[in-house]
C-alpha cells in the first residue's frame, strides 16, 4: 500500500519506485478525478493516477528532432517513461503505448486499443474489406473509410470496457464509463465525445492492423522526412507550436484564423528571440523546452534542406482556451443528442 496525498493504492511491488516518481511529477490528478467520479471499477483510482501522468506529459513530437538522425522512430514505453524526466512527451501512439505498459505492469491484463478521427464519416464502422483494398494510408487519412489517425487506450476490467485518452493537447481528458464506452464503439448509431473543435469518434479494428497503424510514423508518410507545410511539434495548455514554411504573419493569420477558438500567430525563424516572441504571444515556456525547441529546429532545417530547400519557421499559435477550460468543453453524447 502506497499513500499519496488523496487516498492510498496498491502498486505492485515492481512499479512501487517508476510510478512513485510519475505520481509526484503529476500535480493535476484531481482534475481527472473530479472530472470523472463516475468511471469506477476495482482499483480505478489506480488508473485514474497512471492515466493522469501520462495524460498531462506534453503531446509533442519535437524530442524525435533531438539525438536523432532523423526523425522516423517512434520511441519505446519505456524510452518514452524515461523521457519524462527530461521533459519530454510524445504523440498521441506514443502516449497510448506508454499506457498500456503502465496499466499491464501495474496488473491491468486486459488492456487494448481503439481508433478513431473526428472528421466527416468517422461515425461509420471500419470496413475490412475496403480496407484491405485500398490499403493503410487511405484510412488513416479518413479518404475512404473512418479516419484511424487517433488512437486511445481500453481497459478492461470485469467485463465490462473504459476508454482512456492520454492524448492531451487541447483536447482535455477523455475518460467513460462501462455505458458510455459501450455506447461509444457499437457499430450503428455511435455515440461520440463532443469537443469544443469537433466530434471525436472511436473505432474498433482488427487486432492484426493495430501495430501498422501504431507504427506508422516509423516511415517518411505522417510525421516523417516529407515535411509538409504545417508539422506540429508540441501542444500545450493553450497554444501549440508548429513548423511551417510560411514566413509572414498575416498569411499565417488569414490562412489558420479558421480554426476554433483561435486568435493570434507569431512566427519564429532561426534568429528569432524565443522568449521575447513566446512573451509577446503571452504564453510562457520553460526554459528547457526552450533548449529542446530551438535544436529541434536546427535540426528540422537540416532534414528539410535536403528534401526540398525550403527553410522552416516555428509559429506559435494561441488559442483562446487553456486545456482546463476546453476540458469543460468536452462532453459525452450520445449520436441523436441535438
Amino acid at each position: 500500500m502506497w499513500r499519496y496525498w488523496g487516498g492510498t493504492v496498491n502498486i505492485p511491488p515492481v512499479l512501487d519506485e517508476q510510478l512513485k516518481q510519475l505520481f509526484a511529477a503529476d500535480s493535476m490528478y484531481n482534475c481527472v478525478a473530479a472530472r470523472f467520479p463516475h468511471v469506477e471499477f476495482a482499483d480505478h483510482v489506480l488508473a485514474k493516477r497512471i492515466y493522469s501522468a501520462v495524460f498531462h506529459s506534453d503531446f509533442e513530437f519535437f524530442s524525435h528532432f533531438l539525438g536523432q538522425i532523423d526523425c522516423r522512430y517512434q520511441r519505446t514505453p519505456e524510452v518514452f517513461i524515461k523521457g519524462l524526466a527530461q521533459g519530454y512527451g510524445g504523440t498521441c501512439f506514443e502516449k497510448n503505448l506508454a499506457l498500456k505498459y503502465l496499466f499491464q505492469r501495474a496488473g491491468f491484463m486486459d488492456v487494448d486499443f481503439v481508433f478513431g478521427g473526428s472528421i466527416k464519416g468517422s461515425q461509420k464502422p471500419f470496413d475490412e474489406t475496403k480496407a484491405e483494398e485500398i490499403g493503410i494510408h487511405s484510412w488513416v487519412s479518413g479518404e475512404a473509410l473512418p479516419q484511424t489517425l487517433h488512437c486511445a487506450t481500453v481497459l478492461r476490467v470485469g467485463g465490462d470496457e473504459y476508454i482512456f485518452d492520454p492524448n492531451n493537447g487541447r483536447m482535455g481528458p477523455i475518460v467513460t464509463s462501462a455505458d458510455e464506452t459501450a455506447a461509444m464503439l457499437r457499430d450503428n448509431d455511435k455515440a461520440y465525445y463532443e469537443m469544443y473543435n469537433g466530434k471525436m469518434y472511436y473505432q474498433r479494428i482488427p487486432t492484426k492492423y493495430h501495430d501498422k497503424i501504431l507504427h506508422i510514423n516509423q516511415g517518411d508518410d505522417l510525421f516523417g522526412l516529407k515535411m509538409a507545410m504545417m508539422l506540429g511539434v508540441l501542444v500545450r495548455d493553450n497554444y501549440d507550436i508548429l513548423a511551417t514554411t510560411m514566413r509572414d504573419e498575416l498569411e499565417a493569420v488569414d490562412r489558420w484564423s479558421s480554426i476554433a477558438h483561435f486568435s493570434r500567430v507569431k512566427i519564429i525563424s532561426l534568429s528569432d528571440d524565443f522568449r521575447e516572441r513566446a512573451e509577446e504571444a503571452e504564453i510562457f515556456i520553460e526554459e528547457r523546452t526552450l533548449r529542446h525547441l530551438q535544436k529541434a529546429l536546427l535540426r528540422i532545417n537540416e532534414i528539410a534542406l535536403d528534401v526540398d530547400g525550403e527553410p522552416r519557421f516555428f509559429a506559435i499559435r494561441v488559442f483562446d482556451y487553456t486545456w482546463h477550460q476546453m476540458s469543460r468543453l468536452s462532453t459525452w453524447w450520445k449520436n441523436d443528442h441535438p
